[in-house]
């Protein structure tokens, strides 16, 4: 999975991006700082992204809302980044049975929108 989740950050990213990383005991999680993303911008990256996902695994889930899990792997991620107010970031998400990818704009310090690219269960790929 981890292999397959870091191949497709390389094919969504397109541009060589410096990332952060942040392990528990559940998951792992990446964090990529999205300067070429605005509020312009965004459907259309966004639409674009989850095209590829779908083409590359065949599906993708939603994910409306996150767990207590996969919200400490987001948070993880991102507070290795010295962060502000209306960045976005690429956040790759991969836990014992599932992976998603994320794009998340920062709102205020320790809040945040984001958006789901792909969402997939291991054991279906």
């Amino acid at each position: 999975m981890k292999k397959q989740i870091s191949f497709l950050i390389l094919i969504l990213i397109g541009i060589n991006f410096a990332s952060a990383e942040y392990r528990n005991r559940i998951g792992m999680s990446e964090a990529t700082y999205r300067s070429d993303i605005n509020d312009n911008n965004r459907d259309t990256y966004l639409e674009q992204q989850k095209e590829m996902f779908k083409a590359y695994f065949g599906y993708s889930l939603p994910a409306e809302k996150l767990s207590k899990n996969q919200s400490d792997l987001l948070w993880g991620a991102l507070n290795e980044w010295n962060y502000r107010v209306g960045e976005y970031y690429d956040v790759t998400i991969d836990e014992y049975d599932e992976g998603m990818i994320l794009l998340v704009k920062i709102t205020a310090k320790g809040s945040a929108n984001f958006w789901c690219i792909g969402h997939a269960y291991k054991n279906n790929y």
